[in-house]
């Protein structure tokens, strides 16, 4: 696909927050990407949203989206449980494929998925949407310029208010069978940076908990909670760095909040940022206090402009162009990582992972 000179056809599955959010309008901005196709399982919604953005073709049956549906690319945006059955589907017709995190259900999923867009030599992209976060793209440049020396330790937090009110029905985020949790949700995204930032994690010590475990039910009743709503994970790096991560999704008064703080022998920097919120980094010398560090202009990238940002780096690997995207082996890595987080918790002892892993 590197080179073509016509717009990426792309169909898009799933019409949740996110896809309304960012991934609709930044694939409008794109003058290299086409959204020729729209799919969800509510048909009046779907078309009230193609409607919007202009997509002419509607479905609510993915296989007739696949049989019908002249495309160069999918980006499988439903949830967690979807994910497989809809990639495999693309891969068998040699599309490219962007997808959600976390990339399936289980690692042997993900796996699969994997190792099929390898054999069949198309791009793939997950969508680990904090890559390109002006914030951590500012970390990214911190650490490759030496400003922080060698890396002590680190801590990061990250929460969010979504599931706190306990009147909340329950829906397929607080149930493990459908790939719901904070460990698959938010954590594969703190998981993603870590690796990003340092490289492997060599091991896990967790604890996950259901602090929500029950739910009404939209038609009346009570369910169970299944999946986790809170975690703290100790974590050691393969180069030896060590940390802490909590994170929680029943946190009153959140609304997508991170405090990521870095700390090394030449110095220290904290990223605090919150949605619609100023995305900021403090750095701190030695002896000295933690000031504001503006982004530099190359890497500064608003609320506004993110989407159009974001989107665009993520056409540009499915076309096929080099870029530094996270792809299905990524993905790949993450499932094995939040998986160990899982195990450890279950199993209450350090988890070691495989140094060589997908």
């Amino acid at each position: 696909m590197a080179g073509t000179t016509r717009p990426l056809r792309i169909a898009v599955t799933g019409v949740g927050s996110f896809t309304q959010r960012v991934i609709l309008p930044g694939l409008a901005a794109c003058a290299a990407a086409e959204v020729v196709a729209l799919f969800g399982p509510t048909r009046d919604k779907t078309e009230r949203i193609a409607a919007q953005y202009g997509v002419g073709a509607v479905y609510d049956d993915y296989v007739e989206l696949m049989a019908q549906t002249p495309l160069d690319a999918v980006f499988v945006a439903t949830p967690n449980d979807t994910h497989h059955p809809l990639v495999m589907a693309a891969l068998e017709r040699g599309l490219a494929v962007a997808c959600e995190k976390p990339l399936a259900l289980t690692v042997a999923q993900a796996r699969e998925m994997h190792v099929a867009a390898t054999q069949r030599g198309v791009p793939t992209a997950v969508n680990f949407s904090y890559r390109s976060s002006t914030s951590y793209r500012q970390i990214v440049q911190l650490l490759a310029s030496g400003e922080l020396g060698s890396i002590y330790h680190f801590s990061i937090l990250f929460l969010q208010g979504v599931r706190a009110d306990p009147a909340l029905p329950i829906a397929w985020r607080m149930q493990a069978e459908r790939g719901g949790g904070t460990v698959l949700d938010i954590g594969t995204h703190v998981l993603d940076l870590l690796r990003w930032w340092f490289g492997d994690i060599a091991a896990v010590c967790a604890n996950s908990e259901i602090v929500v475990g029950e739910r009404s039910l939209p038609q009346g009743g009570r369910a169970r909670v299944t999946a986790d709503d809170t975690a703290s994970c100790l974590v050691r790096l393969q180069n030896g760095v060590t940390g802490v991560v909590q994170l929680s999704q029943v946190a009153h008064g959140r609304q997508t909040y991170r405090h990521v703080a870095l700390y090394g022998s030449a110095g220290s920097a904290m990223a605090i940022d919150e949605r619609q919120g100023p995305s900021e980094v403090h750095f701190a010398e030695p002896g000295g206090s933690f000031r504001l560090l503006p982004p530099p202009p190359a890497l500064e990238v608003s609320f506004d402009e993110y989407p159009a940002f974001h989107l665009a780096r993520i056409v540009r690997t499915l076309q096929g162009e080099p870029t530094d995207f996270p792809t299905f082996a990524d993905g790949l890595w993450a499932q094995e990582a939040a998986e160990a987080v899982q195990v450890s918790s279950r199993e209450r002892r350090w988890v070691e992972l495989a140094q060589d892993m997908g």
